[in-house]
Order: structure tokens, then sequence, then C-alpha cells
């Protein structure tokens, strides 16, 4: 019998909160863009809103939960629809756009939100693409510098201070490309393409450093990076309309190290990496389902966790940046999500721990998301300098210098660590062959009734015989299995009593306000 894989992590779970503590009446975009649709820092929600013609963004703060209303003030200004948006991750006032008029814009968002009135004018246009601009990230280490990529099949990178376009990527992808990521230096991007092939670019030279043979599915696929593993990450479609995950080291592009079937559903999916915790998380449009899993350096590498399964089905999500995570909750990551039944969900994914006291283990250095490293000149005269850590601890948080060593806290020796952030070109890490796994079907309980196990101790193995301490072990073993499955079961209930609960209170609302 297999025992049960030691992590810190198996037992994290998806939170909800009441009703109450969601946002309603959004009047979110119903499109069917590939994009996420909503994004989320520590001032403001964005998402794309509703109608035709013209785009709008709104924008509104953080704490105005509840209830929307129901013509609020919008950042217009765009005369074709939204396609995608993105803040700054150094001022949380600053958002860019895209959209389909080729155009990417700039606004500033007044103190407190959008004014009655709205917000039409930009604070920086930039044009240059040749068809409609798609998506766009700014980068991580490096003020005012933002990238967005086109249906020309190019990648422009713009200094939105000053308007200029430095660098252009228009030779490199024979098709459109599907999503792009910046690496945690801000001087590579991983892109992937419809040409069946994901990429890794330098940015300011423009050359191709790697290029792996990717998904056959012609549907939308999605690129994130393991940072510290060297790794790439990309949910797509395999050739018969599969959905599947392929992950690979960045040193090695003959073959990926992970190649798993996930489902059969067509739902474009949109994955989020937490570095700190190595969890991958993949939600998918027109689903609630949150599937998640654990990355490691043991075979078969993406380790399937759980499945969060409450809420209404998906139709734009965000990830918050690690450093507003609430630790003392022992929350790991936290996500906003807009639903077909036009509300934005919060929801928080936590570590079960007893003691109140800080649990610093699941809370290793992280790189100071709000904090640059460089100005924009000097990252486009090639300079490179990474950010300095941010760390929670007990009291206030403190910040780490960028060359401190933090190779322990993610179990890497010192050499192991050091060879993971060697120039690609100058290393080529050891074969892997790819890793067929299976993560289980999620099923909704077949009723709403569940009785919780009585937890009783684990055996206490003390000084006895190999053999018993494995029969003692083997019990545990499957007395947590048991625990496992009665928590997944009485969590899908849940999830199916609050979708009773809505439904029934959108029927007090119309018996109590007629038409």
């Amino acid at each position: 019998m297999a025992f049960v894989r030691k992590s810190k992590f198996r037992h994290v779970y998806g939170q909800l909160p009441k009703i109450e503590q969601h946002y309603s009446d959004i009047k979110g975009s119903s499109s069917t863009l590939d994009t996420n649709m909503i994004k989320v820092n520590e001032k403001y929600i964005s998402y794309i809103w509703q109608g035709t013609g013209g785009g709008s963004i709104c924008v509104f703060p953080v704490e105005n939960i509840g209830r929307q209303p129901s013509n609020p003030p919008l950042i217009t200004g765009h005369t074709r629809p939204v396609t995608d948006m993105d803040f700054s991750p150094f001022n949380p006032s600053i958002i860019a756009t895209t959209c389909e008029d080729c155009l990417v814009r700039v606004f500033k968002i007044p103190e407190g939100g959008i004014h009655e009135g709205g917000l039409n004018d930009a604070v920086q246009t930039l044009s240059g693409h040749g068809r409609k601009s798609t998506e766009l990230f700014f980068n991580p280490v490096a003020e005012n510098i933002l990238a967005s990529a086109g249906a020309e099949n190019s990648i422009k990178i713009w200094d939105i201070e000053s308007g200029a376009s430095l660098f252009n990527i228009d030779t490199v992808h024979t098709d459109s490309i599907q999503s792009f990521k910046w690496n945690e230096e801000g001087n590579l991007i991983a892109t992937q393409s419809r040409d069946k092939k994901a990429r890794i670019i330098d940015v300011r030279s423009g050359e191709v450093t790697s290029e792996f043979a990717s998904h056959q599915g012609m549907k939308t696929a999605r690129i994130l990076w393991n940072n510290i593993r060297g790794w790439l990450i990309s949910p797509g479609f395999g050739k018969q309309s599969e959905r599947e995950l392929i992950i690979w080291d960045q040193r090695d592009s003959s073959k990926p190290i992970v190649q798993q079937k996930i489902d059969q559903s067509s739902g474009i999916m949109l994955p989020f990496f937490d570095e700190a915790t190595q969890l991958l998380f993949i939600a998918s449009k027109g689903e609630a389902t949150i599937r998640y899993y654990e990355l490691n350096d043991e075979a078969p590498h993406a380790h399937f966790v759980s499945a969060f399964n409450e809420g209404h089905p998906t139709r734009g999500i965000t990830m918050i940046p690690k450093v507003l995570v609430n630790a003392k909750d022992c929350e790991i990551a936290k996500f906003y999500r807009t639903t077909a039944k036009d509300t934005i969900e919060p929801i928080s994914f936590i570590v079960p721990r007893r003691s109140e006291q800080f649990q610093d283990d699941i809370y290793p250095p992280v790189v100071d998301s709000a904090t640059p490293s460089l100005n924009g000149t000097d990252w486009a005269s090639g300079q490179n300098k990474k950010q300095r850590y941010f760390q929670f601890t007990a009291t206030e948080p403190k910040y780490l210098d960028a060359d401190t060593d933090i190779s322990h806290y993610y179990k890497e020796t010192k050499a192991e660590f050091a060879s993971l952030k060697t120039p690609i070109s100058d290393k080529v890490g050891p074969k892997v062959a790819a890793a067929e796994i299976k993560s289980p079907d999620v099923k909704k309980s077949p009723g709403p009734t569940f009785q919780t196990p009585k937890i009783t101790p684990s055996p206490q193995l003390g000084s006895v015989s190999s053999v018993d301490k494995s029969e003692d072990l083997r019990t545990a073993k499957d007395k947590i299995d048991e625990l496992e499955r009665q928590l997944r079961l009485k969590d899908e209930v849940i999830g199916d009593l609050r979708k009773q609960v809505d439904e029934l209170e959108k029927k007090v609302e119309e018996l109590e306000n007629p038409q």
C-alpha cells in the first residue's frame, strides 16, 4: 500500500465567505474573451463592463462590499470593446487597457475611485499594433514598462511615461499569440502561440532562447513561470480536444517533464501559480471548480491536491499579490472571480492549523512585487537588478536584500538553487521523462447528508518492530484517507446548500419587489 505523500499543503481548502461579503449587481461583460476580465490590487477592483459599441471598465474600491450601483461611473474612451487590463504593480492608481481598436491606453484613477461622470481621457495612448491588441502585462521589476500582444502576432514593449515603443517582437510567431508572461526578473517573456509552440524570448535582444513543442489543440492555452525551479507551466488542449497540463524544464527543450490529461471539458483554463507554496491553481471559464496541484522535484512533479467546487460558474478570475494575503488566518492565496450571476466572489485558500501562533513555515520570503528595482530608462539600456524580498513575521512584515540566500526556505541546497538561476543558454539540465498522471474527476455530492467521522489519535509507534510500525502507519494512513474523503464530501454539500440559499434569496427578493 502506498504511503501518504508528505506535504504541508495536503489539507489546503478553499473558503467562500457569506453572501453578504460578495459584490453583487456588477453587470460584467458576458463576452467570450479568453482573458481574465478582472484585476485586483490593494485599493481597487476593476472588471470589463457589459455593453456594446465602445468598451468600458468599472473600477471601484475593494472595501465597497455588497450591492453595487446600477449606473456607476466608468472608464470609457475606448471606441471598440476592451479585451484586457492590468494595474501597475508600483502605482495602484495606474491601469492600462487593450482594445479591439488596436490601441493601448493608460489611465490614472482619481483618489477614491472614478468620480461622477466617469473617466474618458487617457494619460497616454500607445499606437503601433496593426490589429486588435489582446493582452498586456506590466514589467514586474522596472517602473513604467508595459508589454502588449497584438493579433498581428507581435509583442510590443512600451515606456508608458514617454509613450515610446522600445522593442518590437514581430518576427518570431507564425500564428496568433495566445498567452505571454514576464519572468520574475523582468528580462524574459514566455509565450504560447497558436503555431503550437511555446517560447522563451529575451525581450531586449529579440532572441528566442528556448523553443518547445506545445499543445496540439487549437483552443487557447496559457503559460506561466515557476521561477524557483526554472520550469514553464502551460494548461491547454490536446489533439483530441482534451484538456491537459504540460510542464517543461526550461533548460531542456527536448521533452516536457509533465504531460497530464486533466479532463474532456471545453472551458478555457485560467491558471495561477504561487511561488511561495509551489501551488498551481487552475480555474476554468464556465465552471465553478478550481483545481490545485503542488509542484515539486518528486515524480510525477505535479501532484493533485484537491478541488474547490463552490459558488457560481466563472466568467473571469484574478489572484491578489502575495503580499496582500491574510497571514494571521493562514491564508496562502486569495482570488476574486466574476460569475454568470453578476457577482464577484472572493475565495480564500487556507492551510488549516490549530495553533494561533504565526505559521512561519508556510510563509517563506517572496519577491516584493510592490517596489521597483529599476527605472524604465535603466531597464531599456540593458540593466538587470533583482527586487528585494518581502517576508511575513509574527509582528510587522520585514524586507530582505535582493542578494539574500533564501534557498533553505524551499528545501533546495545552495548549489541546486544556484543552478536554477543559471542563464538558460549556459546550462542544460538532465533529461527527465514526461510523467503521465491523472487528477481525480470532480463529482457532485449524491445528496445533502453527510456524517463527519470521529478523529482518533494516530497510533503510538514507540519502540516496536518494523512490521508493527508498518502496520500502524498503514492504519493511520487509511484513517486519514477516510477523513479526507468525508471532508471533501462535506465541502461539496456545503456548496450545493449555498446555491439553494442563493436561489431562495432571489425568490424572496422577487416576491418582496414585484415588477
